[in-house]
């Protein structure tokens, strides 16, 4: 149980920002914190399709799978990943098989889905690794990571055009 929120970092990125680049730093380092709360208010849009307004949950229709970073999550949703590069895209197979974390539950993630670990669960995304956040999630920090935690819609495609993109990040001690 987490008692106490701190808040540690807020992306708040201008209107019509072009996002060209993989991935947005978030948040570079986490205190303490054992677990993250990430909450995100925004709206975003392909250039090559500036009609359809995406926001952080996704898109409900499908994409191919080589559009997409996490092709068993919706297109253009929000994901986030523990360390690395902002260059890298975190496609990187864990060293063991693992369920994928998130806040997008199991609503349309597609097969298998229904078995996969919801904004609550403890099990920490693998560093390096793209996860799901969504417009909420609260996710355990790896252990020995010390940051940073970056952001980027799910679709490889780049630029986007951003309308709003605000990324408020707490951090909670585990009790």
């Amino acid at each position: 149980m987490i008692e106490h929120w701190e808040q540690l970092d807020t992306l708040d990125l201008p209107r019509g920002r072009s996002l060209a680049a993989p991935w947005l730093l978030a948040c570079e380092g986490f205190k303490a914190a054992t677990h993250l709360k990430i909450t995100v208010d925004g709206r975003w849009r392909m250039t090559r399709d500036p009609v359809v307004m995406i926001d952080p949950d996704g898109l409900a229709f499908a994409l191919a799978a080589e559009e997409l970073v996490l092709a068993d999550l919706p297109a253009g949703a929000l994901l986030g990943k523990f360390g690395g590069s902002s260059a890298a895209w975190g496609l990187k197979p864990p060293a063991k098989p693992e369920p994928a974390v998130g806040a997008l539950g199991a609503a349309g993630l597609g097969a298998g889905a229904a078995d996969k670990p919801d904004a609550s669960s403890d099990v920490a995304p693998s560093p390096g690794r793209a996860f799901a956040i969504g417009g909420f999630a609260i996710v355990p920090v790896p252990d020995k990571v010390i940051g940073p935690l970056y952001v980027a819609p799910n679709l490889k495609r780049r630029p986007l055009q951003i309308v709003k993109l605000k990324v408020t990040v707490w951090g909670g001690v585990s009790t």
